[in-house]
């Protein structure tokens, strides 16, 4: 039923549908009964809360939108797409939907009523009325395929085309894709889109040893973590992306091309900004991770990054669930919205932190020969990743992966990320219900970088422990009842500066193993900082595998280090008879 009350919950046709409409049924002898009335009309005379009020009702299902953070009112337009909502365009625009007119005297003292455009002021004044926008429906998202989303229910569905009322998306159809691929069909697609590209440790052939090699498990969570994006909701977790290699040319950027080409098409990367020096300007960059989260921007890719990208503001952005600062164009008014976007960072020979790692996921490419050299099946660059024929098949693929988890009654992950454990166990259950039993989100070993201070304290805590362990040993063969065994109560700081030199760590606090002067009091205070921070740890390990503590116990002169035991050192054997 076609209405022109702004209170029924009725579809509103284009006046111009029903104006060509009318000549056919008026050609076959029919009168519809208020046929002038189904188009709605809007005083204009009227006071222009009560006109915010009408025309938000008649409107809401019209193709207007309020999008994104700053709810800006946009339009869609079938042959131009996405355009803003502007007192100048509204006047013209909103005729197409409603009459509005005047009252005007007539000469025997009534009144007649006028058909007249609305004014650009009066339009302001509508598009700025609360009583107005508040009917006006919420974008969220606009994506141009169909895409998973999770309903209330708990059911999960691919998106239709047009506007979804429950999950505030807009949804095109540009790149229809098969509902019907079969999860083996679906690996067969990935292996051959990534067989060619040099996963660091692939040490056999592509096809017997990617499924278990971990970058390329990093890889395909991250495709599946892209695709799956609206089965979580915003203010999730969403670890940080990093693919690393040796060398330029492993294909680290198409790779992240691969991952966002299903819903995003050919993504763009964004330029970092550079400081004189050729660092990092970090001011800029946290402007950069600002604007990011005010857009609500799906996805941050920044490509061939320093080493110095790694700040304070990138590790809030990825593990905050909220983002909060300035909004635009002012200092004294802040914004506050939930985290939506993941980051991509690609890059060589880059030094991660440990608080890097445990944020993010890492994929490592590691070319043994000059890329030149390479020849590849296809002609892969990012921008043929993003086009449509690419996308088809790797949405086919990634449909499929999910919809047999589904199936199979969504199972959670057995494995985990601990700093993104809902998306962890979305994209790590699809896995896993494809036959996947290696864990996804182990820290990685990386060959080129990594967190050096953290690992020679590893090295050294390791390398004591060691020594621990074979001293008890030895203990327990010889059963010399007047000699008690080392269990780490000569652990002084002479016997750790010792050890570091001896297996060559820490040597801008000690020396090397040639240095043979006892360290100055200032190494001495560094040294004693860096060991504090392993205080407590529970989770060392000797190179036996034996679990330890790292402890600290202050005496008359100097301080020791024990070592705890948290794993039972064998009992020595009873005397026969005893």
């Amino acid at each position: 039923m076609l209405s022109a009350d702004s209170s029924a919950k009725d579809i509103t046709v284009p006046r111009g549908l029903l104006e060509a409409l009318r000549p056919q049924i008026e050609a076959l002898g029919e009168n519809l009964p208020g046929f002038d009335r189904i188009v709605p009309k809007v005083d204009l005379d009227l006071g222009v809360r009560e006109m915010g009020m009408q025309l938000g009702g008649m409107l809401k299902n019209c193709g207007l939108y309020r999008k994104g953070i700053s709810r800006r009112l946009v339009a869609m337009f079938s042959d131009e797409g996405w355009k803003e909502m502007t007192p100048h365009r509204f006047p013209g625009w909103v005729e197409k939907f409603v009459t509005c007119y005047k009252n005007h005297r007539g000469g025997k003292g009534g009144y007649y009523m006028q058909e007249t455009s609305m004014g650009k002021d009066l339009a302001a004044k509508v598009l700025e009325t609360d009583d107005f926008l508040v009917q006006i429906p919420i974008i969220e998202h606009v994506v141009n395929v169909r895409a998973p989303v999770l309903r209330k229910d708990g059911k999960i569905e691919l998106l239709r085309p047009g506007y979804d009322h429950d999950s505030q998306i807009w949804c095109d159809d540009a790149v229809p894709y098969r509902l019907d691929m079969t999860p083996a069909e679906a690996i067969d697609v990935i292996n051959e889109f990534c067989c060619e590209f040099p996963y660091a440790d692939m040490k056999q052939p592509f096809k017997k040893h990617a499924w278990t090699n971990r970058s390329f498990l990093v890889h395909v969570a991250g495709m599946l973590g892209v695709f799956n994006r609206f089965l979580l909701s915003p203010g999730v977790i969403r670890p940080l992306m990093m693919y690393f290699s040796n060398d330029q040319g492993s294909g680290k950027s198409i790779q992240v091309a691969m991952s966002l080409a299903s819903l995003y098409g050919i993504a763009g990367n964004t330029d970092l900004p550079i400081s004189g020096n050729g660092g990092l300007n970090q001011d800029r960059f946290t402007a950069l991770l600002e604007t990011a989260a005010q857009s609500s921007a799906p996805f941050l890719f920044l490509d061939d990054v320093p080493p110095s990208v790694f700040s304070n503001a990138l590790n809030r952005f990825v593990t905050s669930p909220k983002h909060v600062g300035r909004k635009y164009g002012g200092n004294d008014e802040m914004f506050e919205v939930p985290a939506v976007t993941q980051v991509f960072v690609t890059g060589n020979n880059v030094n991660v932190t440990r608080d890097m790692q445990q944020r993010g996921l890492i994929c490592e490419l590691f070319l043994n020969v000059d890329a030149e050299s390479i020849k590849h099946s296809h002609n892969m660059t990012a921008h043929w990743m993003g086009l449509a024929p690419q996308r088809e098949r790797l949405l086919s693929a990634l449909w499929a992966m999910t919809r047999h988890w589904i199936t199979l009654g969504q199972p959670p992950a057995t494995f985990s990320k601990p700093r993104a454990p809902e998306w962890s166990a979305l994209v790590g259950g699809i896995m896993e219900s494809l036959g996947v039993t290696d864990d996804p989100f182990v820290a990685a070993e990386l060959p080129f970088s990594g967190d050096k201070q953290t690992d020679e304290m590893r090295k050294l805590l390791t390398a004591l422990a060691d020594d621990v362990e074979e001293d008890y040993e030895i203990w327990l063969e010889d059963q010399d009842e007047e000699k008690e065994p080392w269990a780490g109560k000569l652990i002084t700081t002479t016997v750790v500066v010792e050890k570091a030199r001896k297996i060559g760590v820490l040597i801008e606090v000690v020396g090397g193993p040639e240095e043979k002067q006892p360290p100055k009091a200032g190494d001495l205070r560094k040294l004693g900082r860096r060991l504090e921070k392993w205080r407590g740890k529970e989770d060392l390990r000797s190179s036996k595998g034996r679990r330890f503590r790292f402890g600290k116990r202050k005496q008359e002169h100097g301080q020791i280090y024990p070592i705890e035991w948290l794993d039972e050192l064998p009992v020595a054997p009873k005397p026969e008879g005893g």
